[in-house]
Formats: structure tokens, C-alpha cells, sequence
């Protein structure tokens, strides 16, 4: 009899996946492998743990691992790869995990080949002998900052030997693979927002993000949303926002739920939920949705605007489509005009509308913290290439701008490229456009994610 994978098996595979392909969605191969091996709740919670909270810290943990280790980690198998990343962020990061666990659990990851067993049981025993974790109120200073690393909130981690690049020599080295996260980003933020601003954001990329939902006033009040999560066991209280509700429940627990399941609410970060009111819809409007995958703000658009409103949401990702289908019925909008199509598509004909929201395909990085394997796909090069997609696309969407009509441009990253640059450069192009409104968010700030909105209107004697 073949026994279940466990929680850690799991992880490894999860990992393994994103690795290998930089734009799987680690959360939702999450969700897809808890229910294809129904796993029991407390797994449930492990896996997403283990998984999140290496892609968070994955260069601080390969430091580590490096400075430990005789052989390269490009050299090990990448499930082996995993493992180590696995072990040490038990030994390293998490509380309630005994060495011992942690150590004879990641050597059983490495399956049955003695070599590998014997090497990640190695560099465990290793780092767990050379590393003590202490309250910060212990910590005297004075220890070098290549050896000190700060774990979670009122706690620290000193190493016997090297671990992180020497912050003398090489301070933007030192940040990002303290935080782990690109150098690029190091630079960029460092450049546009300043040293102390650049750590607070590298900082807020690691913490647990909050979990938010917006409640599908169609179905009823936040209050009967609140209550009805509250008798499924769903730990949820009000926010000062109106129609949005702070989860302290984990994500596989909400999705679960019946509230969830029959429409309810959405997950939506309180971020997000700026963006849609922008647009303004009125009755009797014909708007487009550019990029509406996952339909979170598609779904708002109809609720902000229940009678009259004529929503097309288009998204050129077919597997993505299909799941927006799934969200819409889910939450009772069903009357959303749903295509596979690409608005840079010239043979898609779509007509004219008297609103376009442009929630651009971006960085991701203002969610870092939620979306962790973002980070590993930053680099100069690609935010290249999406900044010439952010622009094509909203020269696409101007084209189909009614006269007087109006356009929202949002994206979840705070890099000045994508955001106001992206808008400048437009205005550049269409100086008949006028802005009227734009914000920012930071992760920093409190609360909400990281993101950028802004709303501009055609001119009312001409589409162009």
C-alpha cells in the first residue's frame, strides 16, 4: 500500500515546479495538491508554510546553505535543492519544529539514495551545531553583520562562520540577500525612494501579508457575510472599509468555506478595491475590462454599478479565462461578456466603450510578500519588456475610448517605470488626454499591498 505524500513531500514538489518554471503560481499548486492528496487541514497549514516562507527567503537560506556546503547548489539535484531549503528554513526560521524533526524529515525527502541522505543530513547537523537562536533583548551587539540575521519579529540568529556578503564591501549585495530579494530592486528603490524607505520595503516583502475579502454586496450585507463566515468557523472581523472583511483564518480554510463557495465574498486585497471605483461606472455604460483575469475587479465594476451596466472582460490567457468564468458565476455575474482575445490583437473587434480599466500584467512588485515567487522573475531585462507591453496596451485601450471617455491604468507594483512613467510616457504620445486622479500604495504603509492607479479622460471631440 502506497503511503499519502506528506506535507513536506509536497513542498518539494511545489518548489520544484516554481524553480523550474518562474511563472507557476506557487499558491495555487498549493490548493491544487492539498486537494489532489487531501491532505488534512494541519497539512494544509504546514505546506503553505514551508512553501511561503522559503520563496520569501530563498537567497538568505541558499547563503546559508552555501557557506555549509562543499558542493554547489546549482550542482544538486533540484529536489535535493528543495530539501535543504526545507531543512534549514525548519531550523533556521520556524519555532515549534525540534532540530531533530527537522533534520530526520529532510533526509527522508531525499528518497533512497544514501549519497544524498548523507549529504543533506550533513550540512543540517552542521548549520543546527553552528547557528543559536536568541531573543533580540540578548542580543548585545557588536556581532558582525555577516554572521547576524534576524528571523522573525523579537528574534535573531548568529552563525559561527560567513553566511551573508560583507555590507563594507558590497551594501546592495548585503541588503538583497539579507531580504532576498532581486539587486536590481535593491538598486531601483535605493535610486527612486531612498535607503530607509528601500530596507521598510524589503522589510514589508517578508512579513505574512494580511488577508482581505470584498463582499459581494449582491448576495448581502458585510454584516450577513460576517456572520455567516463566523458559523463556518472562519475567523473574520469588519474594516473600516466599507464591504471589506480582515481573514485571520488561512486561505485554504476561506476557500473552502461555504460563504466562500456560494459567492459570498472574494479575496481581494484592500488595495485592489481602490481600483475599480476609479473607473466610476454609470448606468447605461459600456465598459471594458483589458485585463480582467481573475475578475476580482470585473465583479466590483458590476457592484458598484448593479443596473444598466454593460461589462466586456477580455484576457488573452485561456486557462486564466476559465477561471475567471468560474469567479464571475461564483459570485452571480454571470452577464459579463467573457473572451479569450488580446487587445493587442488588431482583428479583435470589441467597438467602443465609455470606460477602459487597464489593470496591466507588471512586476508584482508592491505583492511581493503575497506573491513571493514574483521576486525571481524581476530583473532589468523583463521590466523592459512589460513596460513595452504596458504601453501598447494602453494606446490599444485610447483606440477604444468613446469620445469624453474614461481610462484607468493600475498595476500592483510601485517601481516609477511602470507606474507614472508608463502614464508620462502616454501623455507624451495623446497629450489630449487629461489626468484626473492618481495614488500610490505602499506595502510600508499599513495594512494594504503595494500599487498605483490613474485616471485619465479622452477628450470629448474625438476617440483619439
Amino acid at each position: 500500500m502506497t503511503s499519502r505524500p506528506t506535507a513536506r513531500h509536497c513542498a518539494v514538489r511545489v518548489l520544484g515546479e516554481v524553480e523550474k518554471d518562474p511563472h507557476c503560481h506557487a499558491f495555487e499548486r498549493m490548493h491544487e495538491l492539498s486537494e489532489a492528496e487531501r491532505l488534512p487541514k494541519r497539512d494544509r497549514r504546514f505546506l503553505h508554510e514551508l512553501v511561503a516562507g522559503v520563496l520569501r527567503h530563498r537567497r538568505t537560506l541558499d547563503a546559508i546553505i552555501s557557506a555549509y556546503s562543499r558542493v554547489k547548489l546549482k550542482d544538486l539535484e533540484r529536489n535535493i535543492r528543495q530539501a535543504c531549503r526545507i531543512g534549514v528554513y525548519q531550523l533556521v526560521y520556524m519555532d515549534g519544529v525540534p532540530a531533530f524533526a527537522a533534520v530526520s524529515s529532510t533526509v527522508a525527502l531525499a528518497g533512497k539514495n544514501q549519497r544524498a541522505r548523507s549529504f543533506v543530513n550533513a550540512v543540517l547537523r552542521k548549520i543546527d551545531s553552528e547557528c543559536r537562536r536568541v531573543g533580540v533583548e540578548k542580543d548585545r551587539g557588536g556581532a558582525s553583520p555577516q554572521k547576524r540575521l534576524e528571523i522573525r519579529a523579537q528574534k535573531v540568529c548568529f552563525f559561527s562562520r560567513v553566511v551573508l556578503p560583507d555590507p563594507a564591501a558590497d551594501p546592495v549585495e548585503h541588503l538583497a540577500v539579507l531580504y532576498s530579494h532581486p539587486r536590481s530592486a535593491v538598486e531601483r528603490w535605493q535610486r527612486d525612494f531612498g535607503e530607509e524607505q528601500t530596507e521598510r520595503l524589503l522589510q514589508a516583502g517578508n512579513r505574512v501579508p494580511p488577508i482581505f475579502v470584498r463582499v459581494n454586496r449582491r448576495r448581502g450585507s458585510a454584516e450577513a457575510c460576517l456572520e455567516a463566515l463566523h458559523s463556518d468557523q472562519i475567523s473574520a472581523q469588519s474594516s473600516e472599509l466599507e464591504a471589506c472583511l480582515a481573514i485571520s483564518s488561512p486561505v485554504s480554510e476561506l476557500i473552502r468555506s461555504r460563504p466562500f463557495r456560494q459567492g459570498w465574498c472574494t479575496i481581494q486585497d484592500r488595495t485592489a478595491m481602490r481600483v475599480a471605483p476609479l473607473l466610476n461606472p454609470q448606468p447605461g455604460e459600456r465598459v471594458l475590462d483589458a485585463c480582467a483575469a481573475p475578475g476580482g475587479k470585473t465583479s466590483h465594476l458590476l457592484e458598484l454599478c448593479p443596473t444598466d451596466l454593460e461589462v466586456v472582460a477580455v484576457d488573452r490567457d485561456q486557462r486564466r479565462v476559465d477561471t475567471m468564468r468560474e469567479t464571475l458565476s461564483r459570485l452571480g455575474a454571470e452577464e459579463v461578456q467573457v473572451r479569450c482575445a488580446d487587445l493587442l490583437d488588431s482583428a479583435v473587434d470589441l467597438g467602443q466603450f465609455d470606460a477602459v480599466l487597464v489593470d496591466a500584467p507588471c512586476s508584482n512588485s508592491g505583492v511581493f510578500r503575497r506573491k513571493p515567487e514574483a521576486r525571481y522573475r524581476l530583473d532589468g531585462n523583463n521590466l523592459g519588456s512589460l513596460t513595452r507591453r504596458q504601453d501598447a496596451l494602453l494606446d490599444a485601450a485610447c483606440e477604444r475610448l468613446k469620445p469624453g471617455g474614461r481610462l484607468v491604468y493600475s498595476t500592483c507594483s510601485i517601481e516609477k517605470e511602470e507606474n507614472e512613467g508608463r502614464v508620462e510616457a502616454l501623455l507624451n504620445r495623446r497629450p489630449q488626454l487629461r489626468r484626473e486622479e492618481e495614488w500610490h500604495a505602499f506595502p510600508t504603509d499599513g495594512g494594504g499591498d503595494g500599487g498605483y492607479a490613474c485616471r485619465l479622460r479622452a477628450p470629448r471631440g474625438t476617440s483619439r
